[in-house]
């Protein structure tokens, strides 16, 4: 079992009460009607590897692609595998969080039935230790309303 956590307003909720919105407006908070709220979430290396490995592979095959065009930050340690980024390369993992953030959080806090808040924002990251402390905003979800604003 990995050990991903999730606080909001610093408190601990359980991660079957969150999920990640998936729909257009992710980032966006100019619903009037909605209870925004502070998140931190820490998601185990192993959970990382698990979300994006495929992703990631994909992900390097565009990136060689554009490289002649548009070199990436991964280019310049040689196209490593995401474990190694991870470990050994944490500067260099904005590119793989800018492309693959959003799916890591749905992966992990999937939009569900028992969902009471929405992740709709990744604001930063960290690497730790043992994986990823994600910062971001989440808004309230209530059934009687659509799930994502605006």
């Amino acid at each position: 079992m990995h050990s991903n956590r999730i606080e909001i307003n610093g408190q601990p909720v359980s991660a079957s009460a969150v999920g990640t919105n998936d729909g257009l407006n992710f980032g966006r908070f100019d619903h009037g009607e909605i209870s925004v709220h502070p998140y931190q979430a820490w998601i185990s290396g192993q959970s990382v590897l698990s979300a994006l490995e495929a992703s990631y592979a994909r992900l390097l095959r565009e990136l060689q692609e554009d490289d002649p065009f548009e070199p990436s930050k991964l280019s310049e340690i040689g196209y490593p595998v995401l474990e190694e980024v991870l470990r050994s390369y944490p500067g260099h993992l904005s590119e793989v969080i800018d492309h693959l953030g959003r799916e890591l959080l749905s992966t992990v806090f999937p939009f569900g039935a028992q969902s009471r808040y929405v992740i709709n924002s990744l604001d930063g990251y960290e690497v730790e230790a043992k994986g990823l402390r994600i910062r971001g905003r989440c808004f309230e979800y209530s059934r009687g309303h659509r799930k994502v604003p605006g």
